[in-house]
């Protein structure tokens, strides 16, 4: 089950992505309204995953994202947007920031598919690749790959494992319930 930090000062999308994460076995820790508070809080959330708002009060959700990759912060953030300029775009790629282009029109359409995407997958499973992403990143490389070996080693003693190929097998989606 993955951690999930919310910033987002629209109360209307902030409650749509969280009942739409509610339905997943991934959890949220927090809905933030502003950037600032983002900053603040992270170090006791702990989260696995960043999902930020572009334009929020007191600090933007690209300003959110440059102060954690210069504090060496690696873990994945979404970032959301119904525009953005150019050169925004081309230094939250510098940034590390991988990015699904839509028309502001679609932003909100898009954003439910891809959580909806996400939380359909083993939850045990994307844990483990966000904490092998995020821990990783700080390690000389075979260290890295130890820690990527062991994780995904011990996904093999799971329950989502045993249902996963289950499923493949009898030709039928997978139900994992993250055990």
């Amino acid at each position: 089950m993955a951690r999930i930090l919310i910033a987002e000062d629209d109360p209307l999308t902030a409650e749509g992505i969280k009942l739409l994460l509610s339905a997943s076995l991934h959890q949220v820790v927090a809905a933030l309204s502003d950037g600032h508070a983002v900053l603040e809080q992270l170090p006791a959330l702990r989260p696995d995953l960043v999902v930020l708002d572009f334009d929020m009060p007191l600090r933007t959700g690209l300003d959110v994202l440059r102060t954690l990759r210069e504090r060496g912060d690696k873990r994945p953030v979404i970032l959301l947007t119904g525009s953005m300029s150019d050169k925004r775009i081309h230094e939250a790629l510098q940034l590390g920031l991988v990015s699904r282009v839509t028309t502001s029109a679609n932003l909100f359409a898009e954003a439910m598919a891809l959580a909806k995407e996400i939380s359909q997958l083993a939850p045990l499973a994307i844990r483990a690749c966000l904490k092998a992403v995020i821990d990783g990143q700080s390690l000389p490389l075979a260290d890295g790959l130890a820690l990527e070996t062991k994780l995904f080693a011990g996904l093999f003693e799971t329950g989502d494992v045993r249902e996963g190929t289950s499923a493949f097998l009898e030709k039928r989606k997978p139900v994992f319930k993250g055990n």
